[in-house]
């Protein structure tokens, strides 16, 4: 039996990561010294972003509002706030070094590679952490912690595919689904 589909859609453009966030460090607050924020975001990601947040309301047709600082989904809806996985297929470009474009049509070198490994990709888990992010703040999700895994693949755009992200969001599975899953990867025999 498959889970509930809370979220099917695919966002068109580039993906962008989100960083590690850097602790800041402040005196005087009762019993926490540490907390966790101060990155500034690169404007390349604040679009990545908007857009993420924009067609993900837009698909799912979730209309958001602003009051006393606080924003919240004013189409009837609520955000779900049980477990879920959340599965990213994000696809890339191969981008061509425009000398080699312009002589032999080929792609830089990083990007010759049979999957997306480049630096300048970016790492899985911090382009995961925009999408959680967008999910949070479109009222998609109540909060990120509910994702308890999910599958996270890029890849290279097909000939006619755009570059984007597919993002599907699941009620998740049974614990115990997850250990069976878990001996099957892991190869334990009992």
């Amino acid at each position: 039996m498959s889970a509930e589909v809370i979220a099917r859609l695919f966002v068109a453009g580039r993906p962008r990561t989100k960083g590690h966030m850097q602790p800041v460090h402040r005196r005087g607050t009762a019993g926490r010294a540490c907390s966790f924020g101060g990155a500034k975001e690169r404007p390349e990601l604040v679009t990545w972003m908007r857009l993420l947040n924009w067609s993900i309301q837009n698909q799912l047709g979730i209309k958001m509002d602003r009051a006393g600082g606080k924003v919240f989904r004013v189409d009837g809806g609520h955000p779900y706030a049980l477990p879920v996985e959340v599965h990213c297929f994000f696809r890339f470009d191969r981008e061509l070094s425009r000398a080699e474009a312009a002589e032999h049509g080929s792609v830089w070198p990083s990007h010759a590679s049979e999957w997306p490994t480049a630096i300048s990709i970016g790492d899985e888990d911090t382009l995961r952490r925009a999408v959680l992010d967008a999910l949070v703040k479109s009222g998609v999700i109540k909060d990120d912690s509910l994702s308890v895994g999910g599958m996270n693949y890029k890849r290279w755009c097909e000939p006619g595919e755009e570059p984007g992200v597919l993002i599907v969001v699941r009620a998740a599975p049974d614990p115990l689904a997850v250990v069976a899953l878990e001996m099957v990867k892991a190869g334990a025999q009992e």
